[in-house]
């Protein structure tokens, strides 16, 4: 996973640079420049998605380097949450490809039900660490997980919300 991390700050770098450029030659038309815009908002986002995946690999690691573990509902919760934000960044990437034709409002419900699947999670997490059964360090690595599952479902709608450019048709970069 690190590998694949820094593979996409190295393209970030590298699709920003050759956008950066050619905007700079100043022959852009407007549409255009809003697509240009976009690849690098959509290549920006991606770069934030691979570092919260690679996040929750070193909180995986600092589990198992302090022998800790989750509770089987706790695990459930997670790895649930995980199939679910996963289920919706692939949703996102076919309706680019034009797989699939979900509608920025079928995209926007799907992220304010994992909004409320991560409240759900959060509160029952809360709930046992008030009955103490949770210790410190893996209440801490819980939170951390959820909390980076959830960013990658922020970055993922920003990912929409960047390829949803309109562009004419005949407009190229």
């Amino acid at each position: 996973m690190k590998e694949i991390e820094e593979q996409t700050d190295v393209m970030q770098h590298e699709i920003t640079t050759f956008i950066v450029t050619l905007m700079q030659a100043g022959k852009a038309s407007k549409d255009q420049s809003d697509l240009a815009y976009a690849y690098v908002r959509a290549a920006d986002e991606l770069e934030s998605i691979a570092d919260y995946a690679a996040s929750i690999c070193s909180y995986m690691k600092r589990l198992a380097k302090h022998e800790l573990d989750f509770s089987d509902e706790a695990w459930k919760h997670l790895i649930d949450f995980h199939q679910e934000v996963l289920t919706f960044f692939n949703q996102v990437c076919r309706s680019f490809r034009n797989e699939d034709s979900s509608s920025s409002h079928t995209i926007y419900d799907a992220a304010g039900r994992l909004n409320d699947l991560a409240d759900g999670i959060r509160t029952a997490h809360l709930e046992r660490m008030k009955s103490g059964s949770c210790g410190a360090l893996p209440a801490l690595t819980f939170s951390d997980m959820a909390v980076a599952l959830r960013r990658i479902k922020n970055h993922t709608v920003n990912l929409h919300e960047a390829l949803s450019v309109e562009v004419p048709s005949g407009s190229q970069l």
